[in-house]
C-alpha cells in the first residue's frame, strides 16, 4: 500500500525553498477549513509541476524569483515586467488547458509570497467533448474487462459516489464485513469524516458489490485497518480510462500510452460514476438536502459557515431512499428485495415460465435458466426470446 507523503514531502526538492513553504502553508491554512487541513494531492501535484516548469524556464530557484520580483518592485515602482514574464511562460506552453492551469498556481506562487500580478487570467478553452454519465449497461462492461481489484471499487463507487481521493482511504473496515453473511438488497458502509472531509454520513452497496468485495477482500487476505484501494490516485484515474478504452467505452483519437490508457482529454473518468450516483437519487424524488447530504456535498441552503446535517433525516429514512434508488442502481442483476423490477426482469421471468412449460431435459432446461439469468440488455432479451421460441417449436415436434 501507498505511504502517505506529507506537503513538503510530496513537492521533493522544492520544498527545500522558503517561499515554497509559505505558499505550502498557506494551502495548509486554507485547506483546514473544509479538509482538516489535509491539502489535496492533486492540488500538490500542480504545485510541483507548475513551480518546475516555471523555474526551468526561468533559470532561477523559487526563491531567486521572489528576491528578482521585489527588486524590480523596489526599482521600477510596478509589476509590470513581473506580468510580462509570466505572460510570456504561458505562450510558450503548446497546451493551453494545462497552460492556464499552470498560470494560475505561478500567481498563487507570487501572491503568497505577496506580490500581487495584475495581468489578466487566461482563460481555459471550452472543452467540446461532453462528459459520460454511464448507464448500467456501461458499468457492467466496464468491471467486465477490469481485473477484481479494480471491478470492484469501480461496482461499490457505483453504489458510493466518492471522489477518486476518498475511495484510496476507505478501509476493510468501513464495509462493516459482519454484515455480509446476510442476504440484504443493500449493506451499510461508513464514510468517515476523514474521506468526505466534511462529516461522516452512512452509506450503502448493493448485493453485487458486495459479492465482488467479499471475493476479493478473501482473495487478498484484506482485513480490518487495510486499505484494499490505497493506491496513488491519478494511478486509480488512468487504471479507470485503461479498461474503459479496452471496453469500447471510450475510443482513443489521439493514440494510447505505453501503459494503454487514452491520451488526451477523455470524457469518461470517475467522477462520472459520482454524478451518475447523484442524477439517479434525484430521479426517484429524494429531498434535495437530502442528495446532498448522501454525496458528501454541503446540504444547499444551509449555513454556508456551517457543514450542517439534514437533522430531520434518520438513518432508516436515508436507507429508504436509496432502496428506492436501488434498481437502477444495481448492475448485476436485482436482489429479490429491490422495490421494483424493470420490464427487462418481468420478461426474463416470463421467458423462465415458458421454459418451465416445455420437455427439455433437466440438464438443458438448467443451461438455458443459466443464460436467462444472465441477461442484462434489450437486445440481449430479443436474442434469447427468438432462440427460446426456436427450442419450444422443437421440443413440441419432439413430443409430437
Amino acid at each position: 500500500m501507498t505511504t502517505i507523503l506529507t506537503p513538503e514531502e510530496q513537492v521533493g526538492e522544492y520544498a527545500q525553498y522558503k517561499s515554497v513553504r509559505r505558499w505550502l502553508m498557506q494551502l495548509k491554512k486554507r485547506s483546514n477549513y473544509v479538509e482538516q487541513g489535509n491539502i489535496p494531492k492533486d492540488t500538490l501535484d500542480e504545485v510541483r509541476y507548475s513551480i518546475a516548469a516555471y523555474t526551468k524556464f526561468t533559470n532561477k530557484n523559487p526563491d531567486e524569483l521572489i528576491e528578482d520580483a521585489n527588486r524590480i518592485i523596489r526599482t521600477t515602482g510596478s509589476v509590470l515586467e513581473i506580468n510580462d514574464l509570466v505572460d510570456e511562460f504561458w505562450n510558450q506552453i503548446p497546451k493551453k488547458t494545462s497552460g492556464t492551469v499552470m498560470y494560475s498556481f505561478i500567481r498563487a506562487f507570487y501572491r503568497h509570497n505577496g506580490i500581487a500580478l495584475t495581468s489578466a487570467t487566461p482563460k481555459a478553452p471550452v472543452i467540446r467533448e461532453s462528459e459520460l454519465i454511464p448507464d448500467s449497461n456501461i458499468v457492467r462492461r466496464h468491471c467486465d474487462v477490469a481485473p477484481i481489484q479494480h471491478s470492484s471499487w469501480i461496482l461499490a463507487n457505483n453504489y458510493l459516489g466518492l471522489r477518486i481521493e476518498a475511495i484510496t482511504l476507505l478501509t476493510v473496515d468501513d464495509f462493516q464485513t459482519e454484515n455480509w453473511d446476510k442476504d440484504l438488497p443493500l449493506y451499510p458502509v461508513r464514510i468517515r469524516r476523514e474521506l468526505s472531509g466534511i462529516y461522516e454520513y452512512p452509506a450503502w452497496i448493493g448485493h453485487d458489490a458486495m459479492t465482488q468485495l467479499k471475493t476479493f477482500f478473501a482473495k487478498k487476505g484484506l482485513k480490518g485497518s487495510d486499505k484494499p484501494f490505497g493506491y496513488d490516485s491519478q494511478w486509480l484515474i488512468k487504471v479507470f480510462k485503461k479498461y474503459a478504452y479496452e471496453a469500447k467505452i471510450v475510443d482513443a483519437p489521439l493514440g494510447i500510452t505505453d501503459e494503454g490508457v487514452p491520451k488526451g482529454l477523455c470524457p469518461y473518468h470517475p467522477q462520472c460514476l459520482r454524478k451518475r450516483r447523484q442524477t439517479i437519487q434525484e430521479s426517484v424524488g429524494t429531498n434535495q438536502n437530502w442528495v446532498d447530504f448522501l454525496m458528501g456535498h454541503k446540504p444547499r441552503g444551509a449555513d454556508a459557515s456551517n457543514y450542517s446535517k439534514p437533522v430531520e433525516a434518520t438513518p432508516e429514512e436515508l436507507y429508504q431512499e436509496v432502496l428506492k434508488a436501488l434498481p437502477l442502481l444495481e448492475i448485476y442483476g436485482h436482489h429479490n428485495q429491490s422495490p421494483t423490477k424493470p420490464t427487462i426482469e418481468l420478461q426474463r421471468m416470463m421467458l423462465l415460465e415458458q421454459l418451465k412449460s416445455t420437455n427439455l431435459d433437466a440438464d438443458k432446461k438448467a443451461q438455458i435458466e443459466s443464460l436467462l439469468k444472465s441477461i442484462r440488455t434489450e437486445q440481449e432479451l430479443q436474442t434469447a426470446q427468438g432462440s427460446l421460441q426456436n427450442i419450444m417449436v422443437t421440443a413440441k415436434r419432439i413430443e409430437e
